[in-house]
């Protein structure tokens, strides 16, 4: 059976089941559209079972429905969905009303209930959520979850479900949540208060000193009394009748127009002198960094100098060096020898072996083995001696 057929069949039993439960109601006397809430004769739906297949499982719409009838083919439990507490789409179990979710929140549980609660106690007008809350209005999750009325209606027309135009419209009377709006004030009040202007309040006059205020009430008191003498004058009609103009409250706004003009002349001074004030430390911590600057360049001048007249001494260095040890190789060596004695002469012996008589003459060589001295021959010796005359 196709997709089609099996709503037209849905559609035909969903029209029995609605007439007869009416035509109990009439014969019986009792609320027919309260008993097909209770039977869920709208959310009822037909599926086709395969051989050997499980059971099919009932669809489920797309959007959050409001909460109108009870399904018999679903759970009895309730979800919150979005606040609404409507009808658990599980599948209920074998012998029991209650899907298997639904069942263990049962047995938990010391009421024996779900969660949420059921079906029963949500058809109740008191009902209240397990914390207390009563059930949202359906138009506050309508605009939540951005739905408009005809995107609900199309997916409850899909499973046959009839929304009541009580779920559309928002209810009147409840209280705004926020902060309170401000109470109005009274009509003497507002009356009475005259409009407030915007902007800073006007600064009081500074800088007026006793003695000027002495002097311009003083003239001010004056002015008055003459004009009441020149008011007297006049006829008492024309007294009565034509108001006096107070040159009290002219004088006050000269006053205060002169301090203020004042105070911006002092204020202006003031800060001309702050400029005055700022150039100057400006100047002066440009002067300190310029003689910093000169400072630090006399120093890496001097140090530059320092290292030049070193390197020019490291190179004069050697030289001196090389003249002294030059000095050294052209001057004799300074032979060691040890005095002994032989034979009962006393002779000197160096470290090569060769033996000296005490004027330092050479005379032999000294044999370790013999440990005597061999003594030159006399032609040895003049040989040596002619050798030496003829190098002189």
């Amino acid at each position: 059976m196709n997709a089609s057929c099996l709503k037209s069949v849905t559609l035909l039993y969903k029209d029995a089941m609605r007439k007869a439960v009416i035509s109990c109601s009439e014969q019986y006397g009792f609320n027919g559209e309260e008993a097909l809430m209770r039977l869920g004769v709208d959310s009822v739906t037909i599926s086709v079972k395969k051989g050997g297949g499980k059971k099919a499982a009932p669809m489920k719409p797309s959007i959050v429905l409001p909460f109108t009838t009870c399904n018999p083919g679903l759970c009895n439990g309730l979800k919150p969905s979005h606040g609404l507490y409507t009808q658990c789409p599980g599948s209920p179990m074998e012998g029991n009303p209650f899907c298997k979710g639904c069942m263990k929140q049962c047995e938990k549980n010391e009421s024996g209930k779900p969660d949420n609660g059921t079906i029963e106690d949500r058809i109740k007008s008191e009902f209240k959520g397990p914390k207390g809350d009563a059930p949202k209005h359906y138009t506050a999750v309508m605009k939540k979850l951005k739905l408009t009325k005809e995107q609900v209606l199309e997916e409850a027309s899909k499973f046959g479900i009839d929304i009541a135009e009580e779920h559309f419209t928002a209810p009147e009377g409840k209280t705004k949540r926020g902060r309170p709006s401000k109470k109005e004030k009274s009509d003497d009040e507002s009356a009475s208060s005259e409009p407030k202007k915007r902007g800073r309040p006007k600064k009081a006059p500074k800088d007026v000193k006793p003695e000027e205020t002495e002097d311009l009430f003083s003239k001010l008191v004056s002015n008055v009394v003459i004009e009441d003498e020149d008011a007297s004058s006049l006829s008492g009609s024309e007294t009565s009748n034509k108001p006096k103009k107070s040159k009290l409250t002219e004088a006050e706004k000269a006053a205060a127009k002169e301090a203020k003009e004042a105070e911006k002349a002092a204020a202006k001074e003031a800060k001309e002198a702050e400029k005055a004030a700022a150039k100057e430390a400006k100047e002066a911590e440009k002067e300190a960094l310029k003689k910093e600057k000169a400072d630090k360049k006399a120093a890496l001048d001097k140090e530059k100098a320092e290292k030049k007249a070193t390197l020019e001494a490291k190179k004069s260095a050697p030289a001196t060096e090389k003249k002294e040890a030059w000095t050294e190789k052209q001057s004799p060596a300074v032979l060691k020898v040890k005095k002994f004695d032989y034979k009962g002469t006393k002779y000197l012996k160096s470290g090569n072996g060769v033996v000296y008589n005490m004027e330092q003459d050479e005379v032999g060589v000294w044999n370790d083995e013999t440990k005597e001295i061999e003594f030159k021959e006399a032609d040895e010796e003049e040989e040596e001696e002619d050798y030496e005359s003829e190098d002189e």
